[in-house]
Protein backbone atom coordinates (compact mmCIF):
# COMPACT_ATOMS: atom_id res chain seq x y z
CA UNK A 1 0.00 0.00 0.00
CA UNK A 2 2.93 2.03 1.08
CA UNK A 3 4.16 1.66 -2.50
CA UNK A 4 0.88 2.50 -4.35
CA UNK A 5 0.75 5.61 -2.46
CA UNK A 6 3.88 6.68 -3.91
CA UNK A 7 6.56 5.91 -1.23
CA UNK A 8 10.13 5.95 -1.69
CA UNK A 9 12.01 2.59 -1.35
CA UNK A 10 13.84 4.56 1.76
CA UNK A 11 10.57 4.98 3.01
CA UNK A 12 9.23 1.36 2.66
CA UNK A 13 12.36 0.38 3.92
CA UNK A 14 12.27 1.97 7.30
CA UNK A 15 8.16 1.76 7.47
CA UNK A 16 8.71 -2.50 7.44
CA UNK A 17 12.81 -2.53 9.43
CA UNK A 18 14.10 -4.07 6.46
CA UNK A 19 18.07 -4.00 6.98
CA UNK A 20 18.69 -1.78 3.26
CA UNK A 21 16.80 -0.74 0.39
CA UNK A 22 18.65 -4.01 -1.27
CA UNK A 23 16.04 -5.86 0.38
CA UNK A 24 12.93 -4.07 -0.12
CA UNK A 25 13.70 -3.75 -4.08
CA UNK A 26 14.38 -7.50 -3.77
CA UNK A 27 11.20 -8.37 -2.11
CA UNK A 28 8.99 -5.84 -3.71
CA UNK A 29 10.80 -4.62 -7.08
CA UNK A 30 7.76 -5.48 -9.25
CA UNK A 31 5.53 -3.22 -7.70
CA UNK A 32 7.64 0.04 -8.78
CA UNK A 33 7.66 -1.00 -12.21
CA UNK A 34 5.33 1.52 -12.93
CA UNK A 35 7.92 3.99 -11.72
CA UNK A 36 9.42 4.73 -15.03
CA UNK A 37 6.29 5.93 -16.76
CA UNK A 38 5.59 8.21 -13.85
CA UNK A 39 8.50 9.62 -13.97
CA UNK A 40 9.25 9.79 -17.84
CA UNK A 41 5.75 11.73 -17.55
CA UNK A 42 6.56 14.16 -14.83
CA UNK A 43 9.69 14.92 -16.60
CA UNK A 44 8.01 15.98 -19.99
CA UNK A 45 5.96 17.63 -18.00
CA UNK A 46 8.43 19.85 -16.43
CA UNK A 47 10.35 20.28 -19.22
CA UNK A 48 7.39 22.29 -21.19
CA UNK A 49 7.03 24.32 -18.06
CA UNK A 50 10.46 25.24 -18.16
CA UNK A 51 10.81 26.19 -21.57
CA UNK A 52 7.40 28.10 -21.08
CA UNK A 53 8.50 29.92 -18.50
CA UNK A 54 12.09 30.36 -20.05
CA UNK A 55 10.32 31.71 -22.98
CA UNK A 56 8.24 34.53 -20.55
CA UNK A 57 11.14 35.82 -18.24
CA UNK A 58 14.35 35.24 -21.16
CA UNK A 59 13.08 37.84 -24.13
CA UNK A 60 11.53 40.96 -24.18
CA UNK A 61 7.95 40.28 -25.60
CA UNK A 62 8.77 41.99 -28.87
CA UNK A 63 11.39 39.10 -29.72
CA UNK A 64 8.76 36.88 -29.48
CA UNK A 65 8.27 34.99 -32.89
CA UNK A 66 4.63 36.24 -32.61
CA UNK A 67 4.77 40.16 -32.12
CA UNK A 68 7.65 40.15 -34.89
CA UNK A 69 5.13 38.41 -36.95
CA UNK A 70 1.83 41.08 -35.74
CA UNK A 71 3.94 43.74 -36.24
CA UNK A 72 5.03 42.61 -39.79
CA UNK A 73 1.24 42.33 -40.50
CA UNK A 74 0.73 46.01 -39.02
CA UNK A 75 3.07 48.14 -40.60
Amino acid sequence: MAIAAGATVVVVQTVLGHSSPVVTLRTYSHLFADDLDTVADRLQEAKIKADADQVRTDRPVSDLPMVKQEARHAG
